[in-house]
């Protein structure tokens, strides 16, 4: 199956081509992107995908590493596509190891970057697109990734192509070009934030973003680069920029993303295009040609279909590609996934903010799984609801946050149906990202007594949108209390060694000068409805707590708006 969920156009699927046309070294692909462009003057339909190696087949002055086995061309001619229906495609589970690069301790990071920086102080260079490549086992289905990847990301330009031996999987959010009637339309993206806290903190950082010299200088090279190609292809004078600077949100990142339009001449075809035009300046730096040699000799291997191009044309000659980013390729003849990821350097760039941004651009690997929903929990008692006030501004925030439809009507409706029941209950009210509400409800007893709590057998992970909204993926908090079998909850703690809250609720200390404290969220916790409503009526205060600060408190309790305030004590850690 060939299936691409491009912006603009209906969801496609191709299936079994006509005729195929590959590539597998450089002197190569400009013939096979020949034939496949005749098939397609036959009538046929055009599917197919350009890994970034290719580059030196349509311009030997663009250097790459040697190809890996991955193809440099291929190309399908197609019947033409079925409209895409959601029971067209057939998926299946599947596994993903861990994710693992040899070479990608900061410190050798950080080695790299200060030999990318030397080049620009040399004058070699203006920015280099650093990337590395992560590696996982995978067994089972791609497909059924790839819905995940494609649902759980929002891109704007995925697709899925099935090769054989390969699957590319691309959930990129990038336009490399769109050819229609006389008009070639590119879309760079450059510049990358990552998302904020809550919604405070992450429009904080959707206008740094867009407010950020260094990030603007970046987007700005990359547009003039793509400029000066547009301009070789198309006709004089009619190569113009349409919007610079749009910042566009993602669940992980803010990227910053600007428009280049032109016309083409008649006789100028897609493969004319992608001839004058990959790889895409975005995914290069510039100038082009010094700089992918300095990427040749930096990186420690081919990129293959990532930052590539997969894309379509119809018979009519319109065309469109995406960037190949955000994109994965599943080797089913090693059991093997592969995904890459990096970011621009320039002169300005800080290699610990970089070494961020690479991780923060692969943050969503750990976050895909299916569809989700946000979740609020609270008590219902004699017909009442816990902070609710609290708890429907916390999900109108996380809809927000999530670019979802938000509907208050719907939400209120739910509330009220709630409180029709009498006696005490745990009541749930899950949101959908189509705007669905349902609600649960279990019974539930008060909790007496000093409760035992442990610390979590390792930290937990970096902060991102799992970690700050309340949604159904909770993989992360399936803890196990160090040498402990029975206790009421897990302290949770950070990779700096600093403790931010319970598995179902927040944390409260009395320090020993009798103040009341809890962790902040820049430490990576949910902010909980009861949490916040003592924040605000100035009974807590937020600070940074260590263990130590946390073993030398006086009180310790857990606290949430099922079971208020719970006193707890923490169990000495205990071997087999």
């Amino acid at each position: 199956m060939w299936r691409f969920d491009f912006a603009g156009d209906a969801p496609l699927i191709f299936r079994d081509p006509v005729r195929t046309f590959v590539a597998t070294h450089p002197e190569d692909v400009r013939s096979t992107l020949a034939a496949a462009e005749e098939a397609r003057r036959d009538g046929y339909w055009i599917a197919g995908v350009l890994s970034y190696e290719a580059s030196s087949g349509l311009d030997y002055t663009l250097v790459t590493q040697p190809s890996s086995d991955f193809p440099l061309v291929w190309m399908g001619a197609f019947s033409p596509p079925h409209r895409h229906a959601e029971h067209d495609v057939i998926t299946g589970p599947y596994r993903i190891g861990d994710w693992h690069e040899n070479r990608l301790d900061q410190a050798v990071y950080r080695q790299q970057i200060a030999t990318i920086r030397a080049a620009i102080q040399a004058g070699l260079t203006y920015q280099v697109n650093y990337t590395v490549r992560l590696k996982a086992d995978f067994t089972g289905s791609p497909v059924g990734w790839y819905e995940d990847l494609r649902r759980s990301q929002s891109g704007d330009y995925a697709a899925y192509l099935d090769i054989g031996r390969f699957a590319v999987l691309s959930a990129s959010p990038e336009l490399f070009f769109r050819v229609s009637g006389s008009d070639i339309v590119t879309r760079p993206m450059k510049g990358t934030a990552p998302r904020g806290a809550y919604t405070v903190t992450d429009e904080r950082y959707r206008r740094a973003l867009q407010q950020s010299e260094k990030e603007r200088a970046e987007n700005v090279m990359i547009v003039d680069l793509m400029r000066n190609d547009l301009g070789r292809l198309a006709q004089t004078g009619s190569v113009k920029v349409d919007a610079l600077f749009d910042v566009e949100k993602y669940p992980t990142v803010w990227q910053l993303t600007s428009t280049v339009r032109a016309r083409r001449p008649p006789e100028l075809t897609w493969a004319d295009c992608l001839a004058t035009l990959f790889p895409a300046g975005s995914v290069t730096g510039a100038p082009k040609v010094r700089t992918m040699a300095l990427i040749r000799d930096r990186e420690a291997s081919p990129r293959g279909a990532y930052c590539g191009s997969l894309g379509y044309v119809t018979p009519d000659g319109d065309a469109v590609f995406n960037v190949a980013i955000r994109t994965a390729v599943v080797d089913r003849c090693e059991g093997t996934a592969s995904f890459g990821t990096g970011g621009g350097i320039t002169w300005d760039s800080d290699p610990d903010a970089e070494y961020r941004e690479l991780w923060a651009k692969a943050a969503f690997l750990d976050g895909i799984g299916g569809d989700f929903a946000l979740i609020e929990t609270t008590l219902l008692d004699s017909g009442q609801l816990a902070l609710i006030d609290y708890h429907t501004d916390r999900l109108k925030h996380a809809v927000e946050y999530f670019g979802w439809p938000w509907y208050p009507q719907r939400v209120q409706a739910a509330w009220s149906r709630l409180k029709r029941h009498h006696g005490r209950w745990r009541v749930r009210l899950l949101y959908g990202r189509d705007g669905h509400v349902r609600t649960t409800r279990h019974p539930v007893n008060r909790v007496s007594g000093v409760q035992a709590v442990a610390y979590a057998d390792r930290p937990m992970p970096p902060r991102d949108a799992w970690t700050w909204h309340k949604t159904t993926r909770r993989e992360r908090y399936s803890i196990d209390a160090l040498g402990h079998t029975s206790v009421f909850d897990y302290v949770l703690f950070n990779e700096d060694n600093e403790i931010t809250e319970f598995t179902r609720g927040n944390l409260v200390l009395e320090s020993a000068t009798g103040m009341l404290q809890t962790p902040p969220i820049e430490a990576g916790l949910l902010p909980g409805t009861m949490r916040q409503w003592l924040l605000d009526t100035g009974r807590i205060h937020e600070t940074r707590i260590t263990r130590a600060e946390l073993e030398a408190a006086q009180t310790l309790w857990f606290i949430n708006s099922v079971y208020g305030w719970v006193p707890v004590r923490l169990l000495e850690e205990t071997t087999d």
